[in-house]
């Protein structure tokens, strides 16, 4: 990655905080179902070469919104441990969502993503699952990453 900061958007974030349990929950969750703890492995040795980690309050309401869907009850708790870990160690960006919404980016993307698209700088790599966000990232100068390239790249897919 070409930045010392990596900003993470929501579904990488849901990988993030699902494997801090156990890796082996990610293939079960009903929202991901596409990756396994081989992708988390992946993940975490991204996240462990940025000096910094960082995301925004959207996107942790859209991973709690998210984070028990279709999990068993005796699941519950350690997830939102888990969450609540990865927030204590993260970087939050607060973006108001009036800026969100006054970008013309919102009404194509929506307002967690354009909420990212606002805290790209050279110094910060988005890292995303969300194809969409990839390319417009990258239309705006910024530095962006698809997961599913690294995946494809080490094998995973």
């Amino acid at each position: 990655m070409p930045s010392n900061r990596i900003l993470l958007d929501t579904g990488v974030l849901l990988i993030f905080v699902v494997g801090f349990v156990i890796p082996e929950l990610i293939r079960h969750h009903k929202k991901l179902k596409a990756f396994d703890a081989a992708d988390f492995s992946l993940l975490e040795e991204i996240v462990s070469d940025a000096a910094v980690v960082a995301t925004t309050p959207q996107c942790w309401a859209e991973v709690s919104k998210q984070l028990e869907y279709g999990v068993p009850a005796s699941w519950r708790s350690g997830l939102r441990q888990a969450m609540k870990s990865r927030i204590e160690q993260a970087k939050e960006h607060p973006i108001a969502s009036r800026t969100c919404v006054n970008d013309p980016v919102y009404f194509a993307l929506g307002l967690t993503d354009a909420g990212l698209l606002k805290c790209l700088d050279a110094s910060t790599t988005l890292l995303t699952i969300d194809s969409m966000l990839f390319e417009y990232a990258l239309s705006y100068g910024g530095n962006a990453e698809n997961f599913h390239h690294r995946r494809e790249a080490r094998g995973l897919t």
